[in-house]
């Protein structure tokens, strides 16, 4: 395989002149390519597509048509608005504690009735047409409801990049020196009990992976470019080769520098680059919430201002019955400007 690298002009071959590196990986997964892209990168008024290997000519016919301008194929119908989700800053003027955004204030409902069966999960997706800045979710919880899970999940599983070198399992830690990059699982006794760790600095003397002079907390993963462009600490992963996949939870850390990223968990399954493997992320609002007593519960009235969603974007709440009661409902309500 052969990383090949084509070139355009953003001023002249993408519509209006603009790219968004995240959208346009996506779509170039989406679509009938089967060559993997390696990197997406932007300088000045260049864009270089970085492949992991030569493409085909059905293929640079389906990326940008012809080599005259502008470029046609997927990149003439490049979706170039913004990020999926853009946190954004509402002004709040202190003399009267009033919000000032350009759209007009609006509440929704959004009931779903909750699927029976003890562990049953409901997923209830919705999105909205245009942007909005959210600014607060609540929903009644009843006695019905005790013990039940809840979580909010934005633009789930979103590709945001591939892989970019072979990845595998971590192996139990043994007393012994390891190398760099080499990666273990490690039971540090209560409050962290196992966890996974990769080796920074070749160990000398035994050291165990709780010494941060040798070793970081998380599984370390080398990505392409637009991986660690559009994802932060706290994102949730999943890897994904089209026939695997694995959820590895939390991002602990993003290297920009060296191109890397550190997940919470390890995968159960080997990964190749050349599949290629995706990284897939989410941003979860509300995580694995337990109802107790019955009472309002308020997502977002700590936070001064609203959280950017943009058009198309799905919204997930995600109800986990525990005790399997048929015919429970919620109905949560969403506050936004529009």
């Amino acid at each position: 395989m052969v990383i090949t690298t084509y070139s355009f002009t953003i001023s002249t071959d993408m519509p209006g002149g603009k790219v968004n590196t995240i959208t346009l990986v996506n779509e170039i997964g989406k679509s009938s390519i089967t060559i993997a892209v390696d990197a997406i990168n932007t300088d000045g008024d260049t864009l270089d597509i970085v492949m992991k290997d030569a493409l085909s000519t059905a293929e640079e016919t389906t990326l940008h048509g012809d080599i005259t301008g502008p470029a046609g194929g997927l990149l003439a119908s490049h979706d170039n608005s913004d990020t999926i989700i853009d946190i954004e800053t509402v002004k709040v003027q202190e003399e009267d504690n009033t919000v000032t955004t350009d759209g007009g204030f609006q509440e929704t409902t959004t009931g779903f009735g909750i699927t029976g069966g003890t562990g049953a999960e409901t997923d209830h997706t919705i999105c909205w047409p245009f942007d909005i800045s959210a600014l607060e979710l609540q929903f009644n919880t009843e006695e019905v409801h005790r013990g039940d899970f809840v979580s909010l999940v934005i633009g789930e599983n979103t590709i945001v990049g591939t892989i970019t070198s072979d990845i595998s399992t971590a192996s139990a830690w043994t007393s012994q020196n390891y190398t760099v990059g080499q990666i273990v699982t490690y039971d540090a006794g209560a409050p962290y009990n196992t966890r996974v760790y990769t080796c920074t600095t070749n160990t000398v003397s035994n050291e165990i992976p709780t010494n941060k002079t040798y070793w970081q907390h998380g599984y370390e993963v080398p990505v392409g470019q637009t991986v660690v462009d559009n994802i932060y600490k706290g994102y949730e992963i999943r890897l994904d080769d089209g026939t695997n996949n694995d959820y590895c939870d939390r991002v602990l850390k993003v290297d920009s520098t060296n191109l890397k990223i550190y997940l919470e968990t390890d995968p159960t399954n080997s990964y190749n680059a050349s599949t290629p493997t995706y990284v897939k992320a989410s941003v979860l609002m509300l995580r694995n919430h337990e109802i107790s007593t019955p009472w309002r519960v308020i997502v977002g009235e700590s936070k001064i201002g609203g959280s950017g969603v943009k058009a198309d974007t799905t919204i997930t709440t995600r109800y986990t019955n525990m005790d399997g009661v048929e015919n429970k409902r919620l109905v949560p309500s969403v506050e936004y400007m529009q």
